[in-house]
Order: C-alpha cells, then structure tokens, then sequence
C-alpha cells in the first residue's frame, strides 16, 4: 500500500513506452491527438481509478488505475483485411510484452501489478479522417 496517491501521468507514460516499442508502432502519445501524424500509431488514455483508506491503516491509500491503449490505423481504400490484422497483430504483441516472463509488472515500483483485462475493436474519426482502432484496457494498482 501506498503513502499518497501514484501520479497517473507516469503509469500512462511507462505503458506508453512499452506500446511505443512494439514493431510497427510509428508514433506514440500520453493522451488522444486532434491530428495524428503516422500510423500506426498509439495512444494512452487515463481512465478512472480508485482510492482506499482502511480504518487504522494511518495514511496508507489501496489504490487502482484504469488505463485504455489505442492502436490507431488510418483506413484506407480496400485494405480492411490488412488494417485488421495489423492492429490484430499489435494488441497481441501489447498483452504478450505484458504478460512474458520477467516483464515488470510494477512498473519500476509504480505499482503492485499491472495486467491487461480486455480489448475491443471500433472506428473514430480525427480531423475528418477515419481510423479503425483496438484498445487494450489494463488494470493497474493493488490488484
């Protein structure tokens, strides 16, 4: 347990540099872009979070982090097959780096543990452009 809260900034900062490593990822953002340069691209997205005080545990804070990494492709004429198995491809690289043997799932001490807890595929549009994209939603605290 933890003495204040953990700054959600640098636990999406550390997952966006494990999402900024990932073959194939050309650009990378803590937080959602009105124009994105080049994709695929990335983008970690703060959620919500929990805190806990315990009765009698002084100042100590159970606290949770909800995070949502996007992996963003440009659609493009007639390359939906493509498009899906490349963002099909980056999710399954971004849970298995999570996942592996020896990742630190503390995040340097950041946190207890960190895991990836679902995904779901979708469209937005930035700058009048469309984009498919998948998001990973990982968990992070005292799980």
């Amino acid at each position: 347990m933890s003495h204040g809260m953990t700054d959600p900034g640098a636990i999406g900062e550390a997952i966006r540099q494990i999402a900024a490593g990932l073959d194939g990822v050309r650009d990378s953002h803590l937080g959602p872009l009105a124009v994105i340069p080049a994709t695929p691209a990335v983008e970690v997205l703060l959620g919500s979070g929990s805190l806990a005080q315990f009765p009698g545990g002084g100042h100590a804070i159970d606290e949770r982090h909800d995070l949502t990494v996007v992996f963003l492709e440009q659609v493009a004429p007639n390359v939906a097959t493509t498009t899906e198995r490349r963002l099909a491809a980056l999710a399954t690289a971004f849970v298995a780096a999570l996942t592996a043997d020896g990742f630190d799932d503390t995040l340097g001490g950041l946190v207890e543990r960190t895991r990836p807890t679902g995904y779901s595929f979708g469209m937005t549009s930035r700058n009048n452009r469309a984009y498919r994209y998948v998001a990973v939603r990982i968990d992070t605290g005292e799980l």
